[in-house]
Parts: structure tokens; sequence; C-alpha cells
């Protein structure tokens, strides 16, 4: 299974809670609305389509919250949806995110202190993408991520919308083969495609020799 992790500046906020709890909540993934696409020419940029991670949402699938992520070693999550303390509610602008933590766990102790001073201020989600269009002729190419399904979400302090190397592969590869066909049509310079298919050769040999972070958890 493939893993890509996506964050966004959507506001983590401390919220009223019960007796001996600690409860935050926000927006988890806004829906259509585009984002990344700002890593050069052969970047693209993605949104989630409202609706895209719905099943999600309401399957039996254990979930957990996180902070930065923290699931890989020793990490424990802060919350779960078995133990009812991860609730997630998909609506037509987002998924929004409630967690409740116990005030007897010092990691939520620790997140609460730095979500209250704004050291931490977002979150990021952790899904396997089931369902995406494509459209390689727009510059940056544009992903519409159509149905996704949710492993986990994470509390983060510098959230970003991150471009994954396995999903940009895809993309370049799949650019590299339009321009090529558009050379042998004649509806390109044959200067030009040479130039274009070299660039993104020496962008997937980055991609392959592992320069950039591919995660196959």
């Amino acid at each position: 299974m493939t893993i890509e992790h996506y964050s966004f500046m959507t506001g983590l906020e401390i919220c009223q809670a019960g007796p001996g709890e600690i409860r935050m909540k926000g927006k988890g993934v806004p829906y259509d609305e585009f984002d990344g696409g700002d890593g050069g020419p052969f970047s693209f940029r993605q949104m989630f389509v409202a609706g895209s991670l719905a099943e999600s949402v309401v399957d039996s699938e254990n979930k957990g919250f996180f902070i930065q992520h923290n699931h890989r070693s020793d990490g424990l999550p802060l919350a779960t949806t078995d133990n009812g303390g991860l609730v997630f509610t998909d609506t037509p602008t987002g998924l929004m995110v409630d967690v409740t933590m116990s005030e007897k766990d010092p990691d939520a102790l620790l997140l609460r202190e730095k979500v209250d001073s704004g050291i931490v201020g977002g979150m990021s989600i952790g899904v396997e993408v089931k369902k995406a269009d494509w459209d390689y002729e727009k510059d940056p190419i544009e992903r519409r991520i159509e149905e996704a399904k949710l492993v986990e979400v994470s509390a983060v302090w510098n959230p970003f919308f991150k471009n994954t190397d396995i999903a940009l592969h895809d993309a370049l590869e799949a650019r590299k083969s339009m321009i090529a066909r558009e050379g042998r049509k004649g509806w390109r310079d044959p200067k030009e495609v040479r130039l274009l298919l070299s660039a993104i050769d020496m962008e997937l040999h980055k991609i392959e020799s592992g320069n950039a972070s591919i995660d196959n958890s």
C-alpha cells in the first residue's frame, strides 16, 4: 500500500472538553481547492474532490491521530476511531476532524501546549489514492483525487501540500508520451521536443535514483 501525505494550514484549534480531556478540531482536508504545482514546469497541482473521502468516514477500519505522522517506529496514536477519540465528519467543503485525548497522556499535554502557543496549527492526512483524474495538457498538470482511503491524520507544525514522488513520476511519464506524440505528428518543433524530453528524463532520473522521498508504507 502506497501512502501519500497531504498537509494543510486549515486551523487546528483547542476547544471545550470534558473533565480530564483535551479536545481539538479543525478541517483536515479542504475540498475542491487546487494546491501544489509550485515545483517548476514539471510539477503538478491537485485537489480532493468533494466526497472523495466519504467512504473512509463510515468504514470500520481503525484510524489514528498522531503528531508529525510518528507512526512508523515507537510512535503511538493519541486517539483512534475505535476508542471514540477520533471522529471524522464529511461536509460539502471538506473533511472535519474532531479529536479528544486524555489529560493523563503526556503527548497530548505537549500537543496542547504547542497548539496553544501557535507552534503547531495544521493537520496532515495519510491516504491511499484509489481513483484520480489527470489532465496532462494543463501546465502544471492537474490531478483531481476522486476517491481515497483515509489511513491516519496528524497534527503538524509546517503544513504543505506534498506532490508525492510516485504520483509525480506517473505525471511526468504521461507528459513525456504526450510530447513525443506531438513531435511525431509535427505539432511541435523537433528541437523543442528534444529539449523537453531531455528535461523530463532528468527529472525522472532524480526520482528513480532516490533523491526525493517515496513512501511505500
